[in-house]
């Protein structure tokens, strides 16, 4: 049987909702637009996860769907 010995690395996902751009209202135009993710709050997520506060974090798929 093989051991796996080389350090195995996992991706962190970032699974947002619709995001509020004007492409998107324009696209749908009848939406609530109050329920979609603002593009500041992703990065907001981006920016914890490459943070020092996010070294724990490993393999997880991080739903960011805004006021929904």
């Amino acid at each position: 049987m093989r051991s796996l010995s080389w350090p195995i690395r996992l991706g962190t996902f970032i699974m947002p909702g619709t995001i509020d751009t004007p492409q998107n209202r324009v696209a749908n135009p009848n939406a609530d637009f109050s329920q979609w993710v603002e593009p500041s709050a992703i990065a907001d997520v981006i920016l914890f996860l490459a943070s020092d506060a996010a070294r724990a974090i490993n393999g997880a798929a991080i739903p960011v769907f805004g006021k929904g």
